[in-house]
């Protein structure tokens, strides 16, 4: 119903089959360019952190401070946003 990627690559073959996306989205590229598209989708993750449009693929940032803040619970709320919890 729904799939939570860290990654753009599964995010965008789940877009391709009309899968909503909760995506866990570093700002190392533009969200705006990369994030899943044609599809209900949130996106998680500070899209002002300090890596933001780096294009890094690694973090270059330590602690990770675009997504060191999405909890569990954060990814739960945003799956509930976009797939009817029966």
């Amino acid at each position: 119903d729904c799939v939570v990627a860290g990654n753009t690559g599964p995010a965008h073959l789940a877009a391709a089959v009309g899968t909503p996306v909760v995506s866990l989205f570093a700002p190392v590229v533009p969200a705006e360019r990369w994030r899943p598209y044609g599809v209900p989708h949130l996106l998680l993750g500070d899209q002002d952190a300090p890596c933001a449009g780096s294009r890094a693929r690694r973090c270059p940032v330590p602690g990770h401070p675009c997504l060191d803040t999405v909890t569990a619970l954060d990814v739960v709320a945003a799956v509930d946003k976009l797939v009817e919890v029966a």
